[in-house]
């Protein structure tokens, strides 16, 4: 429960800068933006057409993994979507010469648009190809499990696409962030398998509430009930998860932007995951002082033994 209201609060810091931070972005004084040097005359144009360019060739991709019979690991549209405005934003940070410390919102800010429109397409698809995930014998009400389920499914676009152009973009080295960011998005995804597993898979909360209603009342749920608590805590799971990262994304991002500038490079995603997860840097220390006993009970065997010696010779 402490960790669940730590990715609450971060969610909420994130957005909360946010919000105010995309509304000067999105306003319409072009003195306050340097569009026009990422994505050249009429920018706003040109987004919307880089947006609708990459989503296509992205459906495109889709279309032939899954003719040539390959497992759909990637999300296409969003993938070049991301390259796309990195690349866009990349040019800008690394070859102009023109970026300044005060940039970060309006550089961020082209890409929100498309990904709330990856989201609704990854939520029409999902809809379109497996509907809406019902219970058998349960009441009309108990849809909200597979709405919620449905939902939390779709908002990992988001946060995908968030730490995915922060990783891209925080580079100076693009082979070396293209590589890094893959291996960590199939880690996360692992991650993310083994909780459906768990939840869904082995309705580990469903047992868990059979078995305290079970020894409380004296009766047994009817099976659709433990499913529809499956489905709630899955997506309450989820989304506070995917919120967290993209308000820790954000907060990273925005705090590190000056340290880019002048090193061009960063390590968004080791530190959003430090920011997440704030016991990793607890098990560090825990397993740094252990190393620095263990060195020193070794050194301490090796004095006695090397006395041990000296006295010997001397004798």
């Amino acid at each position: 429960m402490k960790r669940f209201r730590h990715l609450l609060q971060i969610a909420r810091d994130g957005f909360d800068d946010m919000a105010p931070a995309l509304r000067r972005a999105f306003n319409d004084d072009p003195l306050d933006d340097n569009l026009s040097q990422v994505f050249g005359a009429r920018p706003r144009l040109r987004i919307i057409m880089l947006t609708l360019a990459a989503i296509v060739v992205g459906l495109v991709a889709n279309r032939l993994v899954a003719e040539m019979g390959l497992p759909g690991l990637v999300n296409w549209p969003a993938a070049f979507v991301c390259i796309a405005f990195a690349l866009a934003v990349r040019r800008y940070l690394f070859q102009s010469g023109a970026a300044t410390h005060q940039d970060f919102v309006w550089l961020v800010a082209p890409i929100i648009p498309a990904t709330a429109l990856l989201v609704f397409l990854s939520l029409g698809f999902s809809l379109v190809d497996s509907g809406i995930e019902t219970l058998e014998d349960a009441p009309f009400w108990a849809y909200l499990g597979g709405i919620a389920k449905w939902l939390a499914d779709g908002s990992e676009v988001a946060a995908g696409i968030a730490i995915a152009f922060a990783a891209l973009c925080y580079s100076e080295n693009w082979i070396a962030a293209l590589r890094t960011l893959a291996w960590r998005l199939l880690a996360l995804q692992i991650v993310l398998a083994v909780l459906l597993y768990i939840m869904l898979e082995i309705s580990i909360m469903e047992r868990i509430l059979s078995a305290l209603v079970d020894a409380i009342f004296g009766f047994r749920l009817p099976p659709w009930m433990g499913e529809f608590v499956d489905q709630l805590t899955y997506a309450a799971i989820l989304f506070v998860l995917y919120f967290a990262i993209i308000g820790a994304t954000w907060t990273v991002c925005r705090k590190a932007f000056p340290e880019l500038l002048e090193t061009g490079e960063v390590d968004i995603i080791e530190t959003v995951r430090r920011l997440v997860d704030p016991e990793i840097e607890k098990r560090e220390q825990k397993q740094a002082e252990k190393a620095v006993r263990k060195a020193e009970k070794k050194q301490q065997k090796a004095d006695k033994k090397a006395a041990k010696a000296a006295r010997k010779d001397g004798g």
